[in-house]
């Protein structure tokens, strides 16, 4: 990553995946959980845009990719 910008967004990317986690498991029962995670996902989704613009998409998905590889299990 290359701008501050960019790691800043990719710190809020991290956080909004955590939220929508969080509340995917321990809201279900919310009767707000739907309303909830749809507002958590359009966050996710618009960091993720605003990161993909900042970074350009053939950068992104070459830094996603490294990093599913980079914490993908080991094979034995």
């Amino acid at each position: 990553m290359k701008s501050e910008r960019a790691q800043r967004l990719f710190s809020e990317l991290i956080d909004a995946n955590w939220e929508i986690k969080e509340n995917r498991e321990k809201n279900t029962k919310s009767p707000t959980f739907f309303s909830d995670y749809l507002e958590l996902e359009t966050k996710y989704n618009q960091i993720r845009e605003d990161l993909i613009e900042e970074m350009g998409q053939e950068e992104y998905d070459n830094f996603m990719s490294m990093g599913r590889k980079m914490f993908a299990p080991k094979e034995s």
